[in-house]
């Protein structure tokens, strides 16, 4: 597969990087969006329109949301399959616009929800499919990053329930309230179908942190990633695995572009969670529930 990326320097050197563990792959072409000339060894492109003329498989969009639209749109109507970033885009309208363009063809169009690759939370989403634990009413999520260049409500709490959405029913509302400090984020809310939820996000000085409880009328389902076991349910234990996400995300990208895979997160998938993110930010300032999906377009 030849693949070209775009976005800024410093997110292509990373994407060039990763790129090179991914067997059949070749990064045959990059474009900036800031004006940078990154040190990697493939061609700079002016612009997105030239890259995608030099015959390539598919586009890394590892873009700013405003940029996403605007070459997500041609590539994608230009037979060339895309690697969605987050957030997706700015506003709910330019998510929709991608999904209208992928919505009209068989180009695979992947959404970038890192979490939904975690071997941890799959295995966790398919005991709950398989109905191990009965019906979920109750889930707690915990999040600490070591990092603090970033967005709690909108880089991590909206793909943290993502997660949840992905695993449960869609999300009915939110509420957000700061805790003890500027960077801890606390949600709480529950989905369609009544179920639940509580997560607790915040920046960590020592090491990062994933850990989920999902509390069903049959059983629990809980894993934290300090810990050895892996996830654990009333059936026994399921080993952990260090595959990174990240990797998983880019092989699956991969396997979709050559047809062996169907995106595990879409296009419309990347918007549903980016209603989330923009609901997240509405109760922040209101101080008040908000419902999800009454999200405005333009928003």
């Amino acid at each position: 597969m030849d693949v070209g990326i775009v976005g800024t320097g410093n997110q292509i050197v990373r994407r060039v990087q990763q790129w090179q563990r991914i067997d059949h792959v070749s990064v045959v072409g990059i474009t900036t969006t800031d004006g940078s000339v990154p040190d990697v060894e493939a061609p700079l492109y002016e612009d997105s329109r030239a890259l995608m003329d030099s015959d390539i498989d598919a586009i890394d969009c590892v873009t700013g949301p405003t940029e996403t639209c605007s070459v997500a749109c041609p590539a994608i109507k230009n037979g060339i399959a895309v690697l969605l970033p987050w957030p997706v885009t700015n506003t709910v309208a330019e998510a929709e616009a991608i999904i209208s363009a992928a919505d009209q063809t068989t180009t695979p169009v992947v959404g970038g929800l890192t979490p939904r690759f975690d071997p941890a939370r799959r295995r966790a989403k398919e005991r709950i499919a398989n109905g191990t634990i009965g019906q979920v009413g109750n889930v707690r999520l915990r999040r600490r990053l070591f990092t603090g260049d970033i967005d709690p409500l909108v880089d991590v709490a909206a793909l943290e329930l993502d997660f949840l959405q992905w695993v449960c029913e869609d999300l009915d509302r939110v509420f957000v309230r700061r805790g003890d400090g500027i960077d801890a984020i606390l949600v709480t809310g529950r989905s369609t179908n009544d179920t639940v939820f509580h997560l607790d996000t915040r920046h960590d000085q020592q090491d990062d942190l994933i850990s989920f409880e999902f509390a069903g009328d049959a059983g629990l389902i809980e894993f934290d990633s300090r810990e050895t076991a892996g996830v654990v349910t009333q059936t026994g234990t399921l080993p952990p695995s260090d595959a990174d996400p990240m990797h998983r995300m880019l092989t699956h990208f991969h396997e979709c572009v050559v047809g062996e895979a169907t995106p595990i997160a879409s296009a419309s998938d990347a918007t549903a969670a980016l209603r989330i993110g923009k609901a997240l930010v509405q109760s922040e300032q209101r101080g008040a529930p908000v419902a999800v999906n009454k999200q405005r377009p333009n928003s």
